[in-house]
């Protein structure tokens, strides 16, 4: 759903292509380079957290589901710090609402230019499940002038 919508929209982006950070290699679900042949200042990665979906599980995501879940915070914290890259996370529940929860970050991220620090905290029925949606830096010093 998620690249079938990036497609439609007219982005220009890859699927799991291969990111070094921190002296690791990544494999983000898609990065974003652009739209319609203009750049975004910095590329943005997306991830989609699919095995977090509610209802019945097979048991085998069950299993996996502690060790998938240290991974994403782990994933999300280096993602927020990467200087050359901007970060959306996606969660199940926000599949049905692409339009809002990743081409609301994604027309800002374009309208922004270089000032672009916003935070999307999205609240969900389950004050837990709150998701970081978007994250950006202005600059390498994190500062911002007026």
């Amino acid at each position: 759903m998620i690249d079938n919508w990036l497609h439609k929209q007219g982005y220009d982006f890859v699927y799991e292509p291969e990111v070094h950070l921190v002296e690791e290699v990544f494999h983000p679900d898609w990065i974003v380079y652009g739209r319609k042949g203009i750049s975004l200042r910095k590329p943005i990665i997306i991830e989609y957290w699919g095995l977090l979906r509610r209802g019945t599980r097979a048991s085998w995501v069950s299993s996996r589901l502690p060790k998938y879940k240290a991974r994403k915070e782990y994933k999300e914290k280096v993602y927020d710090n990467a200087m050359e890259y901007d970060f959306i996370g996606i969660l199940p529940d926000y599949l049905s609402q692409l339009p809002k929860f990743l081409g609301r970050p994604l027309k800002e991220s374009f309208n922004a230019g270089q000032e672009i620090c916003k935070f999307y905290q999205v609240q969900c029925r389950y004050p837990a499940q709150s998701v970081l949606l978007f994250a950006g830096h202005p600059s390498k010093d994190h500062t911002r002038s007026t």
